[in-house]
């Protein structure tokens, strides 16, 4: 039985691949699929050109297959037919032709964080507004009217009363694209004396009906469970959006004010900045989320 060598030292193919082999030659990742075998641990998946060819959106792979190293050591390491750069995605990686891929709207968050990284802006216009489309666009969506619905509140005091929690709170001023996707706003009271119902009414009072850009918030209640749903003109077919809204007696620790961890798309909400808002102290929401 004959075998050739790849283009990863130690990695060789069957001949003829297309009838003894799991590899071959006129495979597209083969680069990739043959540093995997090498070193099945490396945590590695197509972006940019390369995950949008994966996803269907182009027909045309690029020479240089770009990929997110998940940690900075593999992306130190990769063969020069793997064009790297550092990034960990919030959603799953998927699996396509045999390798993983980021999903479309972790390609696109890192597009915006990385733009550097994206070898030709020229070429990219061609395929970017479709990769665009193919977005799960309720998640961006909800974080987009999120920023600006907190934005609004910190502004008019309804949040003077209440520290930001939970696993939405983690992650805004904290871990930013290594966050869990959360979309909740969980709220605790930060003084001891206030009524839970009143604080709840006054926060409900200002946010149902507000209007800001294209989205207007709404706030429901069903069973006793709060919802706040965000209606938008963002889709040809507006769809409403929602997520649960929960006020908590306080916490232990004194809230402390804490900002938006520092984006690029993060950049471009306009003046005012996204604030700095009170949250509860990190240690506490942690040990909360993981008891």
């Amino acid at each position: 039985m004959l075998v050739m060598a790849t283009a990863q030292r130690g990695v060789w193919e069957f001949v003829p691949a297309s009838s003894a082999g799991r590899y071959s030659q006129n495979d597209p990742v083969m680069p990739l699929k043959s540093y995997l075998a090498a070193h099945p641990s490396a945590r590695l998946a197509l972006t940019f050109q390369a995950g949008s060819w994966a996803h269907g959106v182009t027909d045309r792979v690029p020479s240089h297959l770009e990929v997110a190293a998940m940690n900075g050591g593999a992306a130190r390491r990769l063969p020069d037919a793997l064009t790297p750069s550092v990034f960990v995605p919030i959603l799953p990686t998927g699996r396509v032709h045999g390798v993983d891929a980021l999903a479309v709207e972790s390609i696109l968050v890192h597009m915006a964080s990385e733009p550097s990284s994206v070898r030709s802006w020229v070429s990219t216009s061609e395929w970017l507004p479709e990769l665009a489309g193919e977005a799960t666009w309720a998640r961006l969506t909800i974080e987009l009217g999120q920023n600006l619905l907190l934005r609004q509140l910190d502004a008019d005091g309804p949040l003077d009363r209440l520290a930001f929690k939970g696993g939405t709170s983690l992650r805004k001023p904290y871990a930013g694209t290594a966050g869990r996707i959360s979309i909740d706003l969980d709220f605790a009271l930060t003084n001891l004396g206030d009524d839970p119902d009143d604080v709840l009414t006054d926060l409900i009072a200002a946010v149902n009906g507000l209007r800001i850009g294209p989205f207007t918030f709404l706030v429901t209640e069903r069973r006793g469970k709060w919802t706040i749903g965000y209606d938008h003109t963002l889709a040809v077919r507006p769809a409403v959006l929602r997520s649960k809204l929960d006020i908590s007696p306080p916490h232990w620790l004194t809230p402390i004010r804490r900002g938006w961890l520092p984006l690029l798309v993060r950049t471009h909400y306009g003046e005012p900045p996204l604030p700095e808002v009170q949250v509860v102290q990190l240690a506490e929401n942690t040990a909360e989320k993981v008891a």
